[in-house]
């Protein structure tokens, strides 16, 4: 396995990891705004979701250096004049990924807007 290969299977990884996370905070936001929160655990809730959204703006930070690294390692391993059909894939896989990030920005977005504003 070549090491762009193996640094976008991490990025893979951290993405899953990431987008598990957003629907941590989806949850916890939903079910506050459907009342499904008893009062009492309302400051907890937001504290709770305000902590994963801080742990995902890291982890799509991370995310974002790591894919461009990928595809900066891809470009070097790629034989332009072969164009090797597995490195044209694996740049497709990157562009994809970074489609993904795009709407892991927007979800960010709307998630601060919430919590910012004392939930849902």
């Amino acid at each position: 396995m070549s090491p762009a290969f193996e640094t976008l299977v991490a990025v893979c990884e951290r993405m899953r990891h990431l987008t598990g996370t957003l629907e941590l905070i989806r949850g916890q936001l939903l079910a506050e705004a459907m009342g499904e929160v008893p009062m009492d655990q309302v400051p907890a809730v937001r504290q709770t979701a305000r902590g994963l959204y801080l742990h995902a703006v890291g982890l799509r930070q991370r995310t974002a250096g790591d894919l461009s690294a990928t595809v900066r390692a891809l470009a070097e391993e790629i034989d332009p004049v072969q164009a090797e059909a597995e490195g044209a894939e694996l740049l497709a896989v990157c562009r994809d990924l970074a489609v993904t990030l795009r709407a892991v920005d927007t979800a960010l977005a709307e998630f601060k807007g919430h919590i910012e504003h004392g939930g849902a």
